[in-house]
């Protein structure tokens, strides 16, 4: 999932940090250009590298842990919110995604194409 493909050019790679009460992180913003309108092709909220390369944390939370049993409901509620429109904002957190791995920090990775 959410690997860059040279194959499909207009294929766009979004990531943000998991929002929590220490960490204020920003929405996910998601655009296309004038004219075309996102399609969500993949969505994760969770780790799906079990290293603290993407969005390390420290101490408190695990890094090193791959949790990414959440793409099926992760990209059901990323396509309901954003398809089809030329821009929108996911909220990279817990109340919306639900807890897919509990003590470990996530972030959410969405893939998608604009299209006319």
């Amino acid at each position: 999932i959410l690997a860059e493909d040279q194959c499909v050019p207009n294929r766009k790679v979004e990531v943000a940090c998991e929002r929590n009460g220490r960490k204020r992180t920003a929405d996910l913003q998601l655009y296309c250009q004038s004219g075309k309108v996102i399609k969500v092709t993949a969505a994760n909220y969770g780790r799906t590298k079990d290293d603290g390369d993407i969005c390390p944390y420290g101490r408190r939370h695990r890094n090193d842990i791959k949790c990414n049993n959440y793409e099926k409901r992760s990209l059901q509620l990323v396509a309901g919110l954003c398809n089809y429109e030329q821009k929108c904002a996911i909220p990279p957190e817990n109340r919306f995604f639900g807890d897919p791995c509990h003590g470990t920090y996530k972030y959410l990775a969405v893939e998608f194409e604009c299209i006319a």
